[in-house]
């Protein structure tokens, strides 16, 4: 079961769900990462709000990033939001999982967000709102495995640098 599920059914008497998870502020290099999924009974109309999930990250009160927006059409990654903070794509790593889908058309990801220098130090927050059209089709979103990971240490770097190269060494004598 994941930690952060979300779902509207039914015409559910709600036009948002919302649920967030407050993290502890990351280091200098640090990736936050999880797991992330939605699935809908809707079929992708004309000329019809569907509904839709958004997830963001915030950093200390004012700096949200918006990670993905997703509907039956799809995930948008890194939408251009007013008021949002810029991102540089090879910041954000998403690949796709098979995950479980409640219901028949959704996906599932592996994200990985390295955090950029503004929210290093900074209590983070990561929240998913499902919107839900009020109709009488169901949608379900998720968030799951969620930490903050830190960058591998100096010397954890440099000892793999020595043995690499002792390898090597040993190599090219051996030939």
């Amino acid at each position: 079961m994941p930690t952060h599920e979300l779902n509207v059914t039914s015409g559910g008497a709600k036009l948002i769900a919302e649920a967030s998870a407050q993290l502890a502020a990351g280091a200098n290099g640090s990736a936050l990462q999880f797991n992330f999924g939605f699935s809908t009974e809707e079929a992708l109309a004309q000329q019809s709000f569907i509904d839709s999930v958004t997830l963001t990250v915030t950093a200390g009160p004012n700096l949200p990033l918006y990670l993905v927006t997703a509907d039956v059409s799809g995930a948008r990654w890194l939408p251009n939001t007013p008021g949002g903070f810029p991102l540089d794509p090879a910041a954000l790593q998403h690949t796709p999982t098979s995950g479980e889908k409640q219901y028949p058309i959704g996906f599932d990801y592996f994200v990985s967000l390295s955090l950029p220098s503004q929210f290093v130090g900074q209590p983070l927050s990561l929240t998913l709102r499902l919107f839900d059209n009020q109709n009488a089709l169901s949608s379900a979103a998720y968030l799951d495995n969620i930490r903050v990971v830190p960058e591998p240490g100096f010397f954890a770097i440099f000892l793999l640098g020595t043995i690499a190269l002792l390898f090597w060494k040993k190599a090219r004598t051996a030939a």
